[in-house]
């Protein structure tokens, strides 16, 4: 005999109270939905226009959106061009080829704007997760945000990163699955009751980097530009950096400089002998950071988490456990989620195909018909 809905509920909850397992915390949706495949062939030819192709960066331009990895990486584009411009497949297929041009230059101009905020934001909370001792609920939940929204940036939206912003990207990536792979070592450590280091294939050891004693040279000029923000040119910026103990990798417009010991302290410098202000209030923002982490109450090695930090092929599965709370009595909470307990029991009362997976997806609220006879 079929279970009524109050029954399931019922039973859904001594269920969940007899395993003693906490709600979990639910998976964040993505940046960016898919692109519907309706926009596979307006867009997809829009792309190709030769007139187009000369505007765009490399990345857009080379789209191939009759694959299912092009026409992921078009969603910013197609948000875009929906949200903003409101357009839907079917209006932007009638609009002439000059307007398609100009619609897809607008929106790809809007995209890197809204994802160049995106990535800014990302990097700021991935330090802040990464500065903090000990994460609740929420905050690894939010670190577990983090380190998705990093990864599809990364691995779907490169087309719309410039050099500064790929830079900033992979720093916060690095920061933010370092501090999440420590966290989740230390949530197995409790639900299994042990503490010592567990043996995941980690990657190879890497000689962990030395931190040197910045220059003399350094220092004054650090001095001097607290005192002057104006007047500084790129062979400055090459002495403050590389006096700090950064390293510098040279691009055709800019030269890049990272910490090896605190990859999240990052900056690239215009190839200009006089550069605007905002160089000099950044290089001071980040060596600021440098006397903070170097500081004997924070020591240096205590955010250089990437040399004990994931393994070498490391997915967000890896890190679901930072979505349950940690306890006693969450051991059952890795292996069988509340969903899980509520999918057998619709399961056991009416046999339903059971829905797709997707981990970074939004649930779909869905509403049932009531008849009224």
């Amino acid at each position: 005999m079929p279970l009524s809905r109050h029954a399931l509920v019922f039973v859904a909850a001594l269920a969940l109270m007899g395993a003693g397992v906490a709600a979990p915390v639910r998976a964040p949706a993505p940046l960016y939905p898919g692109a519907g495949a309706a926009w596979a062939g307006p867009l997809g030819g829009a792309l190709r226009s030769p007139a187009l192709v000369s505007s765009l960066t490399p990345g857009l331009a080379t789209l191939d959106l009759t694959t299912p990895a092009g026409l992921r990486a078009s969603a910013p584009l197609v948000a875009q061009l929906q949200s903003s411009l409101g357009y839907t497949p079917a209006t932007f297929r009638d609009l002439s080829a000059a307007d398609r041009e100009t619609a897809v230059q607008l929106a790809a101009e809007a995209a890197r704007e809204e994802l160049r905020g995106k990535v800014f934001e990302l990097a700021d909370r991935a330090r802040a997760l990464a500065g903090r001792q000990n994460l609740d609920k929420e905050a690894r939940a939010e670190l577990y945000a983090v380190v998705a929204h990093l990864t599809e940036l990364r691995d779907h939206y490169r087309g719309f990163l410039d050099d500064r912003m790929m830079a900033d990207t992979e720093g916060a990536y690095a920061l933010a699955a370092g501090k999440a792979w420590a966290v989740r070592r230390a949530l197995l450590g409790e639900l299994t009751g042990n503490t010592a280091a567990l043996d995941e294939p980690a990657a190879p050891a890497a000689p962990r980097p030395v931190l040197r004693k910045p220059s003399s040279k350094a220092v004054k000029l650090r001095a001097r530009m607290q005192a002057t923000r104006t007047g500084w040119g790129q062979d400055d910026f090459r002495a403050l950096y590389l006096g700090y103990g950064f390293e510098e990798r040279q691009g055709s417009d800019h030269r890049f400089y990272t910490h090896p010991v605190f990859p999240q302290l990052h900056d690239s410098v215009g190839r200009h002998n006089e550069l605007a202000t905002g160089y000099a209030h950044g290089a001071l923002k980040i060596l600021e950071e440098y006397d903070r982490l170097t500081a004997p109450a924070a020591p240096a090695t205590r955010l250089a988490a990437a040399h004990d930090g994931p393994p070498a092929v490391f997915s967000l599965e890896l890190i679901s456990v930072l979505l349950s709370p940690p306890s006693a009595k969450t051991a059952l909470a890795a292996s069988v989620a509340p969903e899980a307990v509520l999918s057998g029991i619709r399961d056991a009362a009416a046999p339903r195909a059971p829905p797709a997976a997707a981990r970074l997806r939004p649930a779909t609220p869905r509403a049932e018909r009531v008849s009224r006879e």
